[in-house]
């Protein structure tokens, strides 16, 4: 008799663990905030170890910091042609968790009605800016100005935040597939509806 007892307890703890492997990865929620700095609208996607913040910079603010920089107006006007917008990427897991996560912009794709097109990657920006002339010091600007191509929050509270270039000749309306990592998980998402400051 305690045999069947155990096998009918094994059997119903096997079921509810099939029921909750079946269940659907809760999707990171996105929001819609405004960004003081430029005066527009920005995006959030948050889950629960994860922020990662999207905020349109108008292209005059692009304009200005790039030039004050020492960057050519062929340069800048290169850079603000390129839908800039700054990232703030935070590790907002619970302290006692001691969970990483990280992102990788390599894994980024813009999505349009065309397909998916990845993230023109750091280095080369920097050779196109060296090929047009730009100075070591304005490349090294351009370096720490703009969001890392990788990297890694490891703790609670950990953040970090930059440009990102999108890419010019965008369309009016696109998407953007993002991808993080929590624990070494892959996660993503997409947002639509995004739009270049005019």
């Amino acid at each position: 008799m305690n045999c069947f007892r155990n096998l009918y307890k094994a059997t119903t703890l096997l079921g509810v663990l099939c029921l909750l492997c079946s269940l659907p990865v809760k999707a990171a929620k996105i929001t819609r905030h405004s960004e003081t700095a430029s005066g527009l609208q920005g995006w959030s996607i948050t889950d629960e170890r994860i922020e990662i913040q999207l905020n349109p910079l108008q292209r005059d603010q692009v304009r200005a910091f790039y030039l004050a920089r020492g960057f050519s107006d062929e340069v800048t006007q290169e850079i603000e042609r390129s839908c800039v917008f700054q990232a703030v990427m935070s590790n907002i897991s619970s302290p006692a968790d001691g969970i990483s996560v990280g992102v990788d912009l390599s894994q980024w794709r813009i999505v349009t009605s065309e397909g998916g097109v990845a993230l023109t990657d750091k280095d080369s920006w920097l050779q196109r800016w060296d090929e047009m002339g730009a100075s070591q010091a304005s490349n090294v600007a351009f370096r720490w100005a703009t969001f890392p191509w990788q990297q890694r929050y490891v703790q609670s509270g950990d953040y970090g935040w930059g440009m990102i270039l999108l890419g010019a000749d965008l369309p009016e309306v696109f998407s953007v597939l993002l991808h993080w990592t929590v624990a070494g998980q892959p996660h993503s998402q997409r947002i639509d509806g995004l739009s270049c400051p005019e």
